[in-house]
Order: C-alpha cells, then structure tokens, then sequence
C-alpha cells in the first residue's frame, strides 16, 4: 500500500478512490518530464523512482520515490511544472490520476495537508542527498543510495546496474564500481550481474553514519506511518 493513501482517514480515502486507477510501472519510464505541465501524479505502491536535478546536459538524483511517496510534489505545493525529470529506475506498480482531479481533492483540508507534509519530507530528503554529495566519500555515497533503494523495495536483492548508480550519483563508473567491490570485500552487499544484495543492512547504515535516517524519521514524524520498513539507525519509532 502506498504511505500516503494509507496515512489518510476513510473519508480522505473515499474521495480519492473515485480518480485513481492502478497502473503498472516500466524500469525508466518517465513519469514528469523537465520544463513541462505536470499532467498526471503517480502514487507509486512498488518500485523506485529516481528525481533528477537537470542542468544543461548535466543531470544528478536529487531523491527517491517509492511506496512512502508520490510524483507531482510541484502539484502539491501549487505549481504545475518542475525543472526535474522522474524516472522509473525499477519496474513496479502504483496509482495514477489528473493533475487537475489531484488539485480538486486538495481542497479538502485533511488531503491537502497530508500532500503539504509529504512535500515537506520530500524536500527533507533532497536537501540531505545535497548534503551527502558535499561531504561524502563516493563509497558512503553509493552506500546510502542503496539502503534508500532498499527501503522501497520488498527484498534484498536489487535489479540495479553500476551504471544506473553511477547516473544517479553523478560519477564515473569507475569509481562507483570500486565502491561496490569494497563494499561487497566488506560482506556488507554481494554483487550479481545487475543487481546489488544486501547481506548486512546495519553495517551499512554505520557506514553510512548521519548521513540516513534523519529524512525518514521525519517521513514518520511528518506523514504519520511507519517506514521504512527496515530499522533505521537512532529511530526511537520500531
């Protein structure tokens, strides 16, 4: 189920209901284009999907969305177009509707604070993804986008290919595969052809240090359910 559908009363529910419709979800399906109207949110219930930052021909993933979220934050926050791209990096399944449905539903004082709060920890996360690029090694930095993945996901193992970390981070493949095979010599992930295995997820949240876990205790705090589903370091919430 999707956080934010969950979070809501019966009432918010059933007025929701009515303009969702379930949609299956390709790996790199664009789900928000740059520079463009936002005309459909995506509340995703399987899989991730990345939100990247884009300048010139420059891009970098500035957040994660999954089961805990939803597209179209600028739809919550009264705009109708955003500079970012969404994309699908894995295959799943979600709800979709009309930016204008989505816009009529929010004149109801529960849902559009419910939204308002979720952009809120929406934007948490992005400004804690900022801070992890500045003072992060490329291995913590790898590190952290896994247990992110990892909290949208229902399993350990990851259909996730160098590569696509690499496109993510903004760095070579080089150094992002040097990152996996310490991680992997550490026995913290074990790697496949595209895919990553998390064989000890606590490790790997002390290697990450402060730079997890402030974003989604705040998810918690702010939206009002219990995730990720994995425990989080310092979370006084399991």
């Amino acid at each position: 189920m999707n956080h934010i559908l969950s979070a809501l009363s019966q009432p918010g529910r059933a007025l929701l209901a009515p303009i969702l419709e379930p949609v299956t979800l390709k790996a790199r399906q664009e789900l928000e284009s740059p520079n463009r109207e936002i005309r459909s949110v995506y509340f995703v219930e399987t899989g991730a999907a990345a939100v990247l930052s884009i300048s010139g021909g420059d891009r970098i993933a500035i957040g994660l969305i999954g089961c805990e979220g939803a597209s179209g934050v600028g739809i919550f926050l009264g705009d109708d177009h955003s500079p970012n791209s969404t994309v699908m990096l894995t295959s799943g399944t979600g709800w979709r509707t009309e930016a204008d449905a989505i816009r009529k539903v929010m004149e109801d004082v529960e849902i559009r604070r419910l939204f308002s709060r979720y952009a809120l920890a929406y934007c948490n996360q992005a400004e804690h993804t900022a801070l992890s690029n500045a003072m992060t090694s490329i291995p913590q930095r790898v590190a952290r986008w896994i247990l992110m993945i990892h909290d949208r996901v229902p399993a350990d193992t990851i259909v996730l290919t160098q590569e696509t970390i690499a496109f993510m981070l903004g760095a070579r493949r080089t150094g992002v595969t040097t990152a996996l095979n310490d991680l992997q010599q550490a026995g913290l992930v074990r790697l496949d052809r595209g895919a990553v295995t998390v064989l000890d997820r606590l490790r790997l949240e002390e290697f990450v240090g402060h730079f997890y876990g402030i974003p989604e205790r705040e998810f918690v705090r702010l939206v009002g359910t219990f995730w990720p589903p994995m425990p989080v370091r310092g979370s006084t919430a399991a």
